[in-house]
């Protein structure tokens, strides 16, 4: 029975909405503001069905009452967060599996015109090119297929990044893997055609083009051993553990041997360098209360920017690895509701019907790009010292292909 709960946050909202003072904010108008949206997400997380998805909710929810003055970050993040969670708890109870194909095949169309974009920007060498509708046609914006930019970033297929493009590439891949194990062969010849943008990336990466080092391999090659261990998960469980298990140590071997955390140039581009020295600088030191419940919702860029400033050329606005930032902003406990949501979706979908677990498939792509990228970490700006204007990262389709597995995980 949630309807005493939801009362509750009804009335709590009406009154905060209205005569809240100074609190979060020091301009009572936008603590009320605060006040409303905390309280929509509040209803949100109650209305969901998946419990899991509501604790999880429910952590980001309690991180905002750590940070003080939240409004910085409410058109930023929390109203964006209460658009998606609303959509969530109001669509997961219509989503019936017969739809999953349908979804299934338009990531793999979507893939597809990716792998036909690149395939053009690797015929035409010159840069730039421009290729777009006539004027006239401009109801539904400009479409086209272009390529601005040159040295290692030649091919982004208006992905604004390689690392979202070998993203999306990947996922529309596992995609097509979902269909073949429904039984729709038909699909096989898209799992290879929509490798084309991962593999165009990997030819042109920035160290090689350079001419400092070999062609390396990038997160997109990631989510496809992550999407083959999962296939595997769904013949016989015990033997994807153990593949996971000896793949796993063996990553952990190779990177203490290489001391790889050392290397700003190794292959995950200074990732583990920045994550060692946010994790004992920013994150550690602070203590158990920080430990296990981390600094509060949106804090990771605050908590770490100056840190970025002080021994590195580029600062990591987010932090490229969805778990660490979780870690930094909602402590282990946060983590962990984290990673039982993830894991029991897993363990249902993967025991599901045959559409189930082909979301099972996307799902663990989904994982493992979430180790080196930030797929649910909504688009943002940074204004850097040495720049005259503003710098966004982040990427709106993974954050729309975030949203839509999590929502088709929940189809019965």
């Amino acid at each position: 029975m949630i309807e005493p709960y939801l009362l509750a946050v009804l009335l709590l909202m009406l009154v905060m909405g209205t005569l809240a003072s100074a609190g979060w904010d020091v301009f009572e108008l936008r603590n009320r503001e605060n006040w409303w949206f905390v309280c929509i997400l509040g209803i949100e997380a109650l209305l969901m069905e998946n419990k899991f998805a509501g604790l999880l909710l429910a952590v980001n929810i309690l991180g905002l009452w750590q940070i003080g003055r939240s409004w910085y970050v409410l058109r930023q993040t929390i109203i964006p967060m209460a658009a998606c969670a609303g959509i969530y708890a109001l669509v997961t109870p219509h989503l019936k599996l017969w739809m999953i194909p349908y979804v299934l095949w338009a990531c793999v169309g979507i893939g597809l015109y990716l792998a036909a974009w690149a395939a053009l920007g690797w015929h035409i060498k010159r840069r730039p090119f421009r290729f777009m509708t006539p004027a006239r046609f401009k109801w539904f914006g400009m479409w086209g297929w272009y390529e601005d930019l040159g040295g290692g970033l030649r091919h982004l297929c208006g992905q604004a990044h390689r690392i979202h493009l070998s993203s999306l590439a990947a996922l529309a891949m596992a995609a097509a893997a979902g269909l073949v194990w429904m039984g729709q062969w038909w699909a096989a010849p898209a799992f290879v055609l929509c490798y084309l943008p991962m593999h165009v990336t990997w030819l042109t990466c920035d160290r090689y083009a350079a001419g400092d080092g070999p062609r390396q391999p990038h997160v997109g090659h990631l989510a496809l051993i992550a999407v083959g261990i999962a296939g595997i998960a769904l013949w016989h469980i015990q033997t994807a553990g153990l593949l996971l298990t000896g793949s796993t140590l063996g990553a952990v071997l190779w990177i203490w041997r290489t001391k790889a955390w050392q290397d700003p140039l190794w292959i995950d581009s200074g990732r583990l360098a920045y994550w060692r020295d946010v994790f004992t600088r920013c994150y550690w030191p602070f203590g158990w209360k920080h430990r296990l419940f981390g600094f509060g919702t949106c804090t990771w860029f605050a908590r770490t920017c100056r840190m970025g400033d002080a021994l590195y050329k580029q600062v990591f606005t987010a932090a490229h690895n969805e778990y660490l930032q979780q870690l930094v902003e909602h402590g282990l406990v946060g983590l962990g509701i984290m990673l039982l949501y993830l894991g029991e979706a897993f363990w249902r979908l993967s025991h599901g019907q045959p559409p189930q677990q082909a979301i099972a498939l996307m799902g663990a792509a989904w994982c493992a790009i979430a180790l080196v990228n930030f797929p649910a970490t909504f688009y943002h700006e940074y204004h850097p010292a040495h720049e005259k204007k503003e710098v966004w990262f982040g990427s709106p389709p993974l954050n729309v292909w975030t949203l839509v597995l999590a929502m088709l995980a929940e189809a019965r």
